[in-house]
């Protein structure tokens, strides 16, 4: 019976679709991506629309720089019934950002003496679970770091004004969740919301500890009782802490932790962060590449990476689409800070 043989040289290309497949599913900010591509269709269109906004220019053209444009709501009032609309359109105002690309990369080596021989296609396979769960942490973490940095808008816990100003009492509420969607919302360039089953909706992700004072509120519980997100079958729901008004909260253990807030600079506080659309910007050239080699006559690598930069939005040097929300945070359950 013939046997099917795959070309050494496609090995790489098969495991490189496998591994990014796999990763993908596991970045966090995956859903709320959308990639930008040159045919103008509809997922073209949901790079404009999502937190994550996703260029792949130079996946085929040589380079390392890529621009992106930041799209700006519509502010005219257009006409009604048998104006004109000749000589009274609306150009759509666009802000051009460069984001600079690099490589990240990581590798496994196998022994085969020590570890015992294994078949290529399994070492492969464990090569593909390990390197994708670190790609996806690593762009994950990638994400949040450039989000957090050097805010421009930020707003504060309680009745903090800075973070020097935050004590125990400044910590992560309802009422902060409010005045960050209004300042969204009345932000200039406003900050565009995403769309999510045909409302208007904020992104907002919190630490643990944030999430843990949010829940010791009654107006919390009884609306997420009452409301809540049952029934809403769109996979941005998925896992998320909560609504409400108009952002979805979600509990996300990369948000930063602090420990020198406060007066006395001994203060434990968390930074988390609403987003809106095209609030930060991912840049390929290459989404994943894939290398073997055999080194050192019994040991067999395989390294991974990606070409990418990531990037937080700005406009005029200001954040485009983040705010940040420092608060204090703290463990509270007894047994759980020791």
């Amino acid at each position: 019976m013939a046997s099917t043989t795959i070309p050494a040289g496609l090995v790489p290309q098969i495991w490189e679709r496998r591994l990014w497949v796999e990763a993908a599913g596991k970045i966090f900010f995956n859903k709320f991506a959308g990639e930008e591509v040159p045919t103008g269709d509809t997922t073209s269109a949901n790079s404009f629309a999502n937190i994550v906004h996703i260029n792949t220019d130079l996946t085929k053209e040589p380079g390392n720089t890529i621009t992106f444009g930041l799209a700006y709501q519509l502010s005219g009032s257009g006409v009604s019934g048998t104006s004109t609309m000749e000589g009274n359109e609306e150009a759509i105002s666009f802000y051009s950002q460069s984001v600079t690309l690099d490589r990240v990369r990581n590798a496994i080596l196998w022994d085969e003496v020590l570890q015992g021989k294994k078949s290529p296609y399994n070492l492969r396979n464990a090569a593909k679970v390990l390197l994708s769960d670190w790609l996806a942490n690593k762009i994950d973490q990638m994400t949040v770091d450039a989000l957090v940095a050097s805010p421009t808008k930020k707003l504060y816990g309680g009745d903090a004004t800075s973070d020097a100003e935050i004590d125990s009492s400044d910590v992560f509420s309802t009422a902060l969740i409010e005045a960050a969607c209004r300042v969204a919302k009345t932000s200039t360039p406003r900050i565009r919301p995403i769309k999510v089953n045909g409302k208007d909706r904020y992104i907002i992700l919190a630490h643990s500890y944030q999430i843990a004072s949010l829940r010791s509120e009654s107006a919390w519980l009884q609306a997420q009782r009452e409301a809540n997100i049952r029934g809403e079958d769109n996979p941005i729901f998925n896992d998320a802490a909560g609504v409400w008004g108009s952002a979805i909260i979600f509990e996300y253990d990369k948000i930063p932790l602090y420990t020198n807030w406060g007066a006395g600079g001994d203060i434990p506080g968390a930074r988390a962060l609403l987003l809106g659309a095209q609030a930060v910007l991912w840049g390929f050239g290459k989404k994943v590449y894939w290398k073997e080699r055999v080194t050192d006559y019994d040991s067999i690598g395989v390294q991974v990476g990606s070409i990418i930069g990531v990037a937080k939005a700005k406009f005029n040097n200001k954040d485009y689409a983040c705010i940040a929300l420092d608060t204090y945070a703290a463990e509270t359950y007894p047994s759980a800070t020791s």
